[in-house]
């Protein structure tokens, strides 16, 4: 439901990270938007935000797309405020948003909020074996039950898939049964494996579950 008080120009998207949300704005808005995402793999600093602001007074007709407003400082997020309240020369914003609690409310109230909807199996497996190419097939019904976005499913691939659910079945095979020691091997072994770039030590877990 959409609430006819929300100011219709202020849009947040909102949806787990890896559902696609920055994948599905550049497909609608292409080269015609002005998107501001953190430099680094930082959040989006207050320096930038000020920039944002600077443009948004001198362009008209623009999109602006903000990428990960939930993790900008609160500092950051009041001073985005001051142009949300009042967008100037009929610009459009759009924000990407993970977790929506972590938005000031004051953001929240002005904004119509968007949520994507969780994908289905089918959409799961069609994903899956476009990521994989026709490769490592045999893992794509474990793939699909254990991920829940096709971020979740690049970070499977960007290893050895079937490596990957080797692992996971031997953490089900010998880990109840193993001594103290070889139970902390293991144990070093996931962490060696979460410090990896991109590596999200949840899917370790998930895969565990569903192996369960």
């Amino acid at each position: 439901n959409i609430n006819n008080n929300l100011h219709p120009k202020f849009v947040l998207l909102v949806g787990d990270s890896g559902s696609g949300k920055k994948t599905v704005l550049y497909d609608v808005f292409g080269a015609s938007a002005v998107y501001v995402t953190g430099i680094d793999n930082k959040p989006i600093s207050i320096d930038q935000i000020r920039s944002l602001i600077n443009m948004a007074n001198h362009m008209h007709d623009t999109i602006f797309i903000v990428h990960d407003m939930d993790k900008i400082s609160p500092s950051a997020q009041n001073a985005l405020l001051k142009v949300v309240e009042e967008l100037p020369n009929d610009n459009s914003f759009i924000g990407t948003v993970s977790n929506i609690s972590n938005l000031l409310s004051t953001i929240r109230s002005r904004a119509q909020v968007v949520y994507m909807r969780p994908y289905t199996l089918l959409e799961k497996r069609k994903i899956a074996e476009f990521i994989a190419h026709g490769e490592n097939n045999e893992c794509v019904d474990d793939i699909v039950q254990i991920c829940e976005t096709p971020g979740d499913m690049i970070t499977i691939y960007s290893y050895n898939p079937n490596e990957f659910m080797d692992y996971i079945h031997n953490l089900y095979y010998y880990l109840p049964t193993s001594s103290l020691t070889n139970a902390f091997v293991y144990a070093d072994r996931i962490a060696l494996k979460a410090d990896s770039p991109g590596y999200d030590l949840s899917l370790v877990w998930r895969g565990y579950k569903n192996f369960c």
